[in-house]
């Protein structure tokens, strides 16, 4: 018989005896397994050696600063773990909010308080902390797979960056192979925040002026990635970006040339839509699903256009007036790119190396006079 699963759980507090009845608590649940430290710099060791699900955590002052919140930014900042702030400062706490953490002040029957919130963030410490144990294991694999074809890779001495870098590469390939054999929810396409720093094709804009999620205030990117690109060695090749509105999606059926649906939505034609949204692009319509709380359900009309102010377009949280929701992940930015070339336009490509590609091509057309 399988054993119960139980939740690892770190209590970090400088007095044991204020948390003997959340301790008693933690014992008397079979669910959950708990260890307690009283030194807050034995904690952050404990964390970095044995991940636990989640961890408990006494602000406590001390001179100057307050140990508990010093502790709880260290622990975002260095891995992912739920927290539960347990303190009988009432609105002491003013360190890092996320969405793994829950300010319980003690007192009443706030043991049971502790025990809820363990339960409720438990399942996703443990996940977390599969995910990154599965990601190390990934990556040491993905060195092992790079050495021999990057062994004799020493151009000037950077063999070790060369095999870093090709490791990372196929880490990112190896994560872009999605679940075996398992369908992708409709979401799943999206990057939400967006990753990159530079605008990419198939971005989700939201205009700032609104913060509904009526889709008539978003559209979507359609200019290459390639133009868009902008750090500290390269500019925008554009001044403004080419963005498809968006429109519901009632409006984007009809538009695709699926048949009016009727006011009854049990009317529909789920196979049948299914069938036309699965392609992806239809009659002029791109279509995008929901990501819930950011993006709604709808359809890019790519025959109704409009050019958007590069410098207009911007993070979350800046005075940009239109927002990067989510990027497209691929291969749904190349769908978008698809079906931007089929109503005119042309395929990007990144920048690249071309002097050393073409040292490249210099070196194999001299090797043995150019004959194999």
């Amino acid at each position: 018989m399988e054993s119960e699963r139980r939740f690892e759980v770190l209590v970090v507090d400088d007095d044991p005896e204020s948390i003997e009845d959340l301790v008693w608590e933690l014992k008397r649940d079979r669910r959950i397994r708990e260890k307690v430290v009283t030194d807050f710099e034995q904690a952050k060791s404990m964390l970095m050696v044995k991940a636990p699900d989640i961890v408990v955590i006494d602000l406590v002052r001390a001179g100057d600063g307050v140990p508990g919140v010093e502790l709880s930014a260290w622990a975002w900042e260095n891995g992912v773990f739920p927290i539960v702030i347990y303190t009988a400062q009432r609105g002491a706490y003013d360190g890092p909010i996320h969405a793994f953490i829950e300010v319980i002040q003690k007192g009443g029957r706030s043991e049971n308080e502790v025990v809820a919130a363990i339960l409720k963030y438990g399942p996703y410490g443990e996940a977390l902390r599969d995910a990154q144990e599965r990601a190390r294991r990934d990556m040491a694999q993905c060195i092992r797979d790079a050495y021999p074809p990057m062994a004799e890779h020493d151009e000037a001495g950077k063999g070790v960056d060369a095999l870093t870098r090709a490791a990372r590469r196929r880490f990112a390939a190896m994560l872009d192979e999605g679940r075996s054999g398992e369908d992708l929810d409709p979401w799943e396409q999206y990057v939400c925040p967006p990753l990159s720093s530079s605008p990419l094709t198939g971005d989700i804009l939201r205009s700032a002026a609104s913060s509904d999620d009526r889709p008539e205030n978003f559209s979507v990117v359609l200019t290459p990635s390639c133009d868009l690109v902008r750090d500290g060695k390269q500019r925008p090749k554009v001044r403004c970006v080419l963005v498809a509105k968006c429109v519901n999606m009632r409006d984007a059926l009809e538009k695709a040339g699926f048949p009016t649906i009727g006011k009854k939505a049990e009317t529909l034609d789920v196979q049948r839509v299914g069938r036309m949204v699965g392609r992806g692009y239809e009659g002029g319509v791109l279509f995008l699903p929901g990501l819930p709380g950011r993006i709604p359900p709808m359809g890019a009309n790519l025959r109704d256009l409009d050019l958007l102010a590069f410098d207009e377009i911007g993070e979350q949280d800046s005075d940009a007036q239109h927002i990067r929701v989510a990027s497209v992940d691929s291969p749904f930015r190349e769908l978008v790119s698809w079906a931007y070339l089929q109503n005119a336009g042309r395929l990007g490509l990144p920048s690249r190396d071309r002097k050393k590609w073409a040292e490249e091509v210099q070196a194999d057309i001299l090797k043995d006079g150019g004959r194999q």
